[in-house]
């Protein structure tokens, strides 16, 4: 709640500045413009791949151990007692196994997201930037996350000075 009082007052700071001083206001949902950019497009399809194989892998140890699990279950009264702790010790390193790949195959889809995507954000941002300042804009709203994503320092009023004074604080 905080946070939204927050952002609500900030916004209603720089429409004021802005109004006072004739500066230009813009706002961009980037996460629809995310959507619709080919890289990104792109960037999903390599990142359902790479998910697909992850999930054949797992899948694959999960039939495995279902297959010795069963055998387990069918044998269990005519084995010895040898045989039956080999077999539970080979479907507990199945189960670690699975959740050791799991854990692994988690963290490199998030470092690919991360790859693929930093560099369609960083173009994102470069060409808001471009585009405000080519027609003054001084301050760009993203209205998918409620951040300021570009100020043009030269353009805006920093209140801190101001309020300070006003405070009396040196």
């Amino acid at each position: 709640m905080k946070n939204i009082m927050k952002f609500t007052f900030a916004v209603i700071a720089v429409f004021c500045t802005s109004v006072l001083y004739g500066q230009q206001l813009g706002v961009i949902n980037t996460q629809e413009l995310m959507e619709i950019m080919p890289e990104t497009i792109a960037a999903q399809v390599q990142l359902e791949e790479a998910a697909q194989g992850f999930t054949e892998v797992i899948e694959a140890i999960q039939v495995e151990f279902n297959t010795k699990y069963n055998d387990y279950v069918r044998l269990q009264g005519t084995q010895s007692d040898a045989v039956r702790q080999l077999q539970e010790r080979e479907l507990s390193d199945l189960q670690n196994r699975r959740n050791e790949f799991q854990e692994m195959a988690q963290r490199d889809m998030e470092a690919m997201q991360r790859q693929l995507l930093t560099p369609i954000f960083d173009k994102i941002d470069e060409t808001v930037g471009k585009v405000a300042k080519d027609n003054g804009i001084a301050t760009v709203f993203d209205t998918s996350t409620g951040a300021i994503i570009y100020v043009d320092e030269t353009k805006v009023t920093n209140l801190l000075p101001l309020v300070k004074r006003e405070l009396g604080i040196e």
